[in-house]
């Protein structure tokens, strides 16, 4: 990335911000993690949990990733983001995955579900390369959600919020651990605001990675 990124990512005011190119102080991780400046954090069964200062029904997450898995490895190829209290009965929150072989029409596309006991989910269209690096916008306003994947919008569509009072959130799993990312994760934000269309298209486009996911050559 840039120098100048993460001054980008700061400019739209995140509570937290974390690079992810070193271990991260404020965030539990478990277990321990490899860290690189060239490729950030390589993860396999990696969990990192934080905390937001106060709940809200409005919030913002913006993350780079890459999955190393290939898409119909397993059920779910890999669960990136949940905002729920970690391992809470019947799942309430948000959590952002990559679909896999549970249902082949969304293998290898982002979705977000609200848990359990709502049980509705919504997802993209985009097929994400194995291997492939990508940056997702997460907006959740009241009962709204949005995707942005590479500065295009991926997923706009109504979806209740189930998380409540929680502040709890996780990266690179699900908050009850499972189908965690096998791959890498950079430059992580979570905001106590709603991202504009305009706000996602400046994350990615500072980033200076072309705009849309890119085909590369089969992976492994």
């Amino acid at each position: 990335f840039p120098n100048d990124y993460p001054a980008a990512i700061d400019s739209l005011e995140p509570e937290l911000h974390f690079r992810l190119d070193e271990p991260p102080d404020g965030l539990t991780v478990t277990p321990a993690a490899s860290y690189s400046p060239d490729t950030f954090v390589s993860v396999e069964e990696t969990t990192f949990v934080g905390k937001v200062a106060k709940s809200s029904e409005t919030y913002s997450v913006s993350l780079w990733f890459r999955n190393t898995l290939k898409n119909d490895a397993r059920a779910i190829t890999a669960y990136l983001f949940s905002r729920g209290k970690q391992r809470a009965s019947g799942l309430p929150g948000d959590h952002l995955g990559i679909g896999g072989k549970h249902d082949s029409s969304r293998s290898g596309k982002l979705f977000v579900f609200n848990g359990d006991k709502d049980t509705t989910s919504v997802a993209g269209s985009t097929v994400i390369p194995t291997g492939s690096w990508n940056h997702i916008v997460l907006v959740r306003n009241r009962d709204q959600v949005k995707v942005v994947l590479n500065g295009q919008l991926e997923i706009e569509a109504e979806l209740k919020s189930t998380f409540g009072d929680n502040t709890e959130f996780c990266v690179a799993n699900r908050s009850d651990n499972f189908a965690p990312l096998t791959g890498n994760v950079a430059e992580f934000a979570i905001f106590p605001h709603a991202l504009t269309n305009d706000d996602a298209v400046k994350l990615h486009a500072t980033s200076g990675q072309p705009r849309g996911v890119r085909v590369i050559p089969p992976y492994g």
